[in-house]
């Protein structure tokens, strides 16, 4: 056998193969109707734009593509549920690719898929053979559990494994989250030591009701003893923070006669003690209900008409001195004044008590003594009653000077004539007893005082 031969020259480059993916001609018309067998083409003639693909249910050589097209959105991964690549034939350098974002509609000869624009380079021109590819999405995968069980859930020192933070679940309700909130700082949890957590150890304000769920705090929390006077520093619960914590979460109520108050008690070291309501209004009854006055000066009397005595005179004892306004009665004979009172409704209809304020012009020390009657006149009833009996005060020796105030002491009982009842004007009779007093000068009465008893606190 001869030597082998020189190898011949390289043939020329055969023809370029077909593009993978489906034979399609491409459409520039725009329109959502039927282009024709083959037919691929957009909702926009700017590619970048388009927001539909339509593609023939047929391929550029009739073959059914209709069920591979539909299934182009069976992907789970709904928002990117693969990607279509187009294109030309003539030149790879020419094509555009799209996300394909929604479910693939089918109408009846063609299909129309939402896609949303990526890339793309060249333009496409009509009858262009081209070829459409697609590359599917895979499914979204099973999510993962975000609560695992709480024998499942660990957290391990990154040093030592055998170190471990477990957590348990058993103590919650039924059908309740809890949530543990971290503060912003570093916190090491732990059993507190004895003595480790006291008022020196809470920032002011820390505990108050905010911080504190309702029910959070109550009895069976507090060992027997652990709150008293011993374990609370001076100061330490403030009037504020006690308002704060009672009395805006308390619930209006009536209070009744035989509710408690609280009250610290003066003469037992301000000890906390207890009384009723009605216990305080007693000891306020008394304060109010009782003895009470009227003054009754000499310009509100006037002089009977029968024995009367001298009629008001205005007497200047000193120029630019308290000048006074008196009544006055002689020493010969008894001399009778009258004065009329409507007491309040709060009077007990009783008896009255009298003081009378009188001076004189002489030097004599001689004694003043005045006598006192009234009745109570009713609606209907005729003015001229019957005084009761007239009353006299002790008598008093004058001080042996012109013009200085005597007081006379508070009389004995008087009581009022008639039937007195609420509303009553009860009228006074006063008169000089000159069988009882000494004084030789004109006593001057400047006026009088009734003591009158009250069973009511106003005249409601």
């Amino acid at each position: 056998t001869g030597s082998t031969g020189s190898t011949g020259s390289t043939g020329s480059t055969g023809a370029r193969g077909s593009d993978a993916g489906l034979d399609m001609t491409f459409e520039s018309t725009t329109t959502d109707t039927d282009q024709g067998v083959g037919k691929v083409w957009f909702n926009h003639g700017t590619l970048s734009s388009a927001s539909v693909v339509y593609m023939d249910d047929v391929d550029a050589n009739s073959a059914s593509i209709n069920s591979l097209v539909d299934s182009w959105d069976d992907s789970t991964t709904t928002a990117l549920r693969g990607t279509i690549k187009v294109v030309q034939k003539a030149s790879a350098a020419i094509f555009a690719i799209y996300n394909v974002t929604g479910a693939v509609t089918s109408a009846s000869t063609y299909s129309k898929i939402p896609v949303s624009y990526i890339t793309g380079a060249g333009s496409f021109t009509d009858a262009d053979a081209s070829t459409v590819s697609f590359f599917r999405t895979g499914d979204t995968g099973s999510a993962g559990s975000s609560t695992p069980a709480d024998n499942v859930f660990r957290i391990q020192d990154n040093g030592d494994a055998t170190k471990q933070i477990a957590f348990e679940a058993s103590g919650i309700s039924s059908g309740t989250t809890r949530t543990l909130t971290v503060p912003d700082s570093n916190v090491t949890l732990g059993t507190p030591n004895s003595n480790t957590v006291d008022s020196v150890h809470y920032v002011d304000g820390s505990i108050d009701n905010e911080h504190i769920a309702d029910d959070a705090i109550d009895s069976e929390h507090y060992a027997a003893g652990s709150i008293d006077t011993a374990h609370i520093a001076t100061n330490q619960i403030d009037e504020t923070l006690m308002k704060d914590a009672f009395v805006g979460d308390f619930t209006d109520a009536t209070v009744t006669a035989s509710d408690y108050f609280l009250h610290g008690d003066a003469t037992d070291s301000g000890n906390t003690k207890k009384d009723t309501v009605q216990g305080v209004i007693d000891l306020v009854h008394g304060a109010t209900v009782g003895v009470q006055t009227i003054w009754v000066p000499a310009v509100a009397m006037y002089p009977c008409t029968s024995n009367g005595c001298a009629a008001v005179a205005q007497v200047e004892i000193s120029a630019q001195k308290p000048e006074v306004k008196s009544l006055d009665f002689d020493p010969d004979s008894d001399e009778f004044a009258q004065f009329a009172v409507c007491f309040p409704k709060s009077w007990d209809e009783g008896v009255v008590q009298f003081r009378t304020y009188w001076t004189c012009t002489g030097t004599n020390a001689g004694t003043g003594c005045f006598q006192l009657a009234g009745v109570a006149v009713s609606s209907d009833d005729p003015f001229g009653a019957t005084f009761g009996t007239a009353v006299a005060n002790t008598a008093l020796a004058a001080s042996g000077t012109a013009n200085d105030l005597m007081v006379n002491v508070t009389s004995g009982d008087v009581t009022v004539g008639g039937s007195p009842a609420v509303g009553d004007q009860v009228f006074f009779q006063i008169n000089r007893d000159i069988s009882a007093d000494s004084q030789t000068a004109d006593v001057r009465l400047v006026g009088v005082k009734l003591f009158f008893t009250t069973d009511a606190e106003n005249d409601a």
